[in-house]
């Protein structure tokens, strides 16, 4: 087993593109870890690789945390949201991206019964919208 210890790493994509900088931690051994950068910028990071504008992206993204009512969570990192909020930030990563058929899968799964209900009406908001296929595997719990 291993353990790996990063100090004040940046990584710079071809193009210029930060994903990371000045990042220092330690993985201990048998841990799972993923770095994610701030709520604003999770969202963003895919259509900064794919080289959209700085103005459409955050454009983009305000539209997305406004439906999912997740604005005041803009500037937090993910270590300090709950599951459900953390949830609703994947499914703004995955709803920013606009892609041509999205996967729902289990979108819902760690959100409170109220809050579900509510997201799966913003959801079919946005399916309604866009007019995409979408694959929706819905939890156990909200088949009940």
């Amino acid at each position: 087993m291993a353990r790996v210890r990063l100090d004040e790493v940046t990584i710079v994509f071809p193009g210029g593109t930060r994903v990371l900088e000045g990042v220092s931690l330690t993985v201990e051994e048998s841990e799972f870890l993923v770095l994610m950068v701030s709520v604003r910028d999770n969202p963003a990071f895919g259509m900064r690789l794919q080289h959209v504008p700085a103005p459409v992206r955050e454009q983009r993204v305000l539209d997305v945390v406004q439906l999912l009512s997740i604005v005041e969570l803009l500037d937090r990192k993910p270590k300090a949201l709950s599951g459900g909020k953390r949830q609703r930030v994947a499914v703004g990563r995955a709803v920013v991206r606009n892609p041509r058929v999205p996967l729902r899968n289990e979108p819902l799964s760690d959100l409170d019964g109220q809050l579900r209900v509510t997201m799966r009406a913003k959801l079919r908001r946005l399916h309604a919208e866009h007019r995409t296929t979408t694959i929706y595997v819905p939890t156990t719990r909200s088949r009940q």
